[in-house]
């Protein structure tokens, strides 16, 4: 994936825009939080917690999980660094599946993490 052109739609005072960077990404990860902590209670589990150690448990474990919850960004970049395979700093781990998160997430916790 190529990072122009990448963004989240927006309507603002009925203008369609487009937000991208920290702006976009805190409430898209915040909503997505709710959601599975929804479905984590709903699993009779404990709520997600810090993430990072699930986070990073996920991106080690990929190849294990019903579906990768990252899609790895290989292009573009953040003025500072480039996009290429695997983690760096442009994207991190990359975008996330926002289902295979969910069901990653749920395994993770049943398996006992942090």
């Amino acid at each position: 994936m190529s990072g122009a052109g990448w963004g989240v739609g927006s309507l603002y005072a009925g203008r369609p825009g487009q937000g991208a960077g920290a702006s976009a990404g805190a409430p898209l990860w915040a909503g997505r939080g709710a959601v599975i902590n929804q479905d984590l209670e709903e699993e009779g589990l404990r709520e997600a917690g810090f993430a990072s150690p699930a986070l990073y448990w996920m991106a080690q474990n990929s190849s294990k999980l019903p579906a990768p919850p990252f899609h790895d960004v290989t292009g573009g970049n953040n003025l500072a660094s480039d996009a290429i395979p695997g983690w760096d700093f442009a994207t991190g781990l990359g975008s996330m599946d926002a289902a295979a998160l969910d069901k990653a997430w749920i395994l993770y916790i049943k398996g006992g993490g942090a």
